[in-house]
C-alpha cells in the first residue's frame, strides 16, 4: 500500500480526534416527566447565584425539585453534606432557603432547609443534535466518513493518472 493511500485515512483520524478534543464539556442529560433537560452545577452562596436558581423548573414545585434530585442522584457527584450530598434543587426562599438533594447514605431524597454546601444543580431544556449517534461517536463516525471519501478520490486520481501516462496507441 502506497503513502498517498493511507494519507487520507491519516488526515481523517487526526482531525477527528481534534475536534473530538476541543469539543466542550457536555451536561449530563435526564428525562423528567417525559422532558429531557441538560442538568450541570453551579457553586456559590443562593443570595449571589438567586437569579438563576430562582429561573429553574423546579422553583417553587418541591416535588418536582424532588423528581429531579431522585432521578439525577449521585451522577453528578456529592459535593453537599460533607460528600454525601448531590447537588441541591433550590426550590423555595420564603422564610429559610429549602432544597431537595440526593442523600447517599441513605439512597433517598431530603427536603428541607439545604445542608453545609454551596453546589446548586442548573438545567436546561436538551435540544437535540444533529446528526446525533449514541455512544457519542457523532465526531468519530464523521471523521471516517470524511477519511473514506477522500480516499475514494485518491483512488479515482490515480487510476485517472494511469490512464493518461501510459496511452493506447493506434497504428494505422
Amino acid at each position: 500500500m502506497k503513502i498517498s493511500q493511507i494519507l487520507p485515512l491519516v488526515v481523517g483520524s487526526a482531525a477527528a480526534g481534534i475536534l473530538a478534543s476541543i469539543s466542550p464539556a457536555q451536561a449530563l442529560v435526564f428525562n423528567i416527566g417525559g422532558t429531557n433537560y441538560d442538568v450541570t452545577t453551579v457553586t456559590g452562596s443562593s443570595l449571589s447565584l438567586s437569579p438563576l436558581l430562582t429561573s429553574q423548573v423546579w422553583w417553587g414545585n418541591s416535588s418536582l425539585a424532588s423528581s429531579f434530585a431522585g432521578t439525577v442522584g449521585s451522577a453528578l457527584g456529592s459535593p453537599n453534606i460533607s460528600g454525601a450530598g448531590g447537588p441541591f434543587f433550590f426550590y423555595d426562599v420564603s422564610v429559610l432557603p429549602f432544597s431537595a438533594w440526593f442523600d447517599t447514605t441513605t439512597s433517598s431524597v431530603q427536603n428541607g432547609i439545604q445542608g453545609a454546601g454551596s453546589t446548586y444543580a442548573i438545567a436546561t431544556q436538551s435540544t437535540p443534535v444533529p446528526f446525533d449517534i449514541p455512544g457519542g461517536a457523532t465526531i468519530p463516525t464523521v471523521g471516517s466518513l470524511l477519511a473514506l471519501g477522500a480516499m475514494r478520490k485518491v483512488k479515482k486520481r490515480l487510476a485517472a493518472k494511469t490512464l493518461v501516462v501510459n496511452p493506447v496507441e493506434t497504428v494505422v
